[in-house]
């Protein structure tokens, strides 16, 4: 059972998200959407001034072996020595019939840590490749036919940041901006933006 787990995975392509680096991914479904306003416009306006990009969405379906696996070496959280130890406690399993690999719960573990954080994070797939997104869902299965893994279905959310989105100031857009906008260079006063009222219909 060990020998075929880890041959069925070493040609696998690895997951990982934040410091956590499974042992295969098995599915990934991605999407995007785009929302526009249900408020009435005016005739002949351009619809995309009215909408906006949502955060595109990756749910994706990884597993983890009880055992260490080959093709991890080298990645975070693996070592050569937990490599070993985790075939030679397999070996030993088979011999006695007592679970001492902890690998999946140790996992899982670390797992939910990363979800309470709530932080940022980066994973990298072979699908959708590097991504910056926050993790807010995730449930596992282990049944007869998982064997000695488990396989995780998580949800991530693209994070959409400021700079991604607005364009260079000018001087012209500084200085529609009031009491922070356009300053005279080094001086750190106040803002050079003519004053004047704006005429009112009674």
């Amino acid at each position: 059972m060990a020998l075929r787990t880890i041959l069925r995975r070493v040609q696998a392509p690895l997951f990982q998200a934040g410091d956590l680096a499974f042992d295969c991914e098995v599915e990934v479904r991605r999407g995007g959407r785009r929302t526009f306003t249900k408020a009435r416009v005016a005739a002949g306006v351009n619809m995309s001034d009215h909408s906006f990009d949502e955060p595109e969405e990756y749910t994706i379906v990884a597993a983890v072996s009880g055992i260490t696996q080959i093709q991890n070496l080298g990645r975070p959280g693996q070592s050569f020595l937990g490599a070993a130890l985790g075939v030679g406690l397999e070996q030993l399993e088979s011999l006695t019939g007592i679970d001492f690999s902890t690998r999946v719960a140790d996992f899982e573990a670390r797992l939910r840590s990363l979800l309470r954080r709530g932080e940022a994070l980066e994973i990298i797939s072979k699908v959708v490749g590097r991504r910056t997104v926050v993790f807010t869902s995730w449930d596992a299965t282990t049944n007869a036919d998982t064997g000695d893994a488990a396989f995780y279905t998580m949800t991530f959310e693209e994070v959409l940041r400021a700079e991604d989105l607005a364009g260079e100031p000018t001087d012209t857009l500084l200085a529609f901006v009031g009491s922070g906008g356009k300053v005279a260079p080094g001086s750190g006063g106040p803002s050079l933006v003519t004053p004047g009222n704006l005429s009112t219909v009674p």
